[in-house]
């Protein structure tokens, strides 16, 4: 497969099994998108909330014993 120079057709047919796996294939990379974004999202958040554990941990170490 090689790409068409500028000003070229392709007169190759497309069937109907080939648009369909193109618009699956459409569909299935869309989700991936959505979930990376979904997941760096989570990934931040568990960074914040481990931080957030440390920083209450060591203000549990301070605090004094009465």
């Amino acid at each position: 497969m090689k790409l068409l120079d500028e000003g070229q057709e392709n007169d190759q047919p497309v069937t109907w099994e080939d648009q369909e796996n193109i618009n699956k294939f459409s569909k299935y990379n869309i989700k991936l998108d959505a979930l990376e974004d979904k997941f760096k999202k989570y990934v931040t958040e568990k960074e914040y909330l481990d931080d957030l554990k440390m920083e209450l941990e060591l203000a549990d170490e301070d605090e004094l014993i009465k």
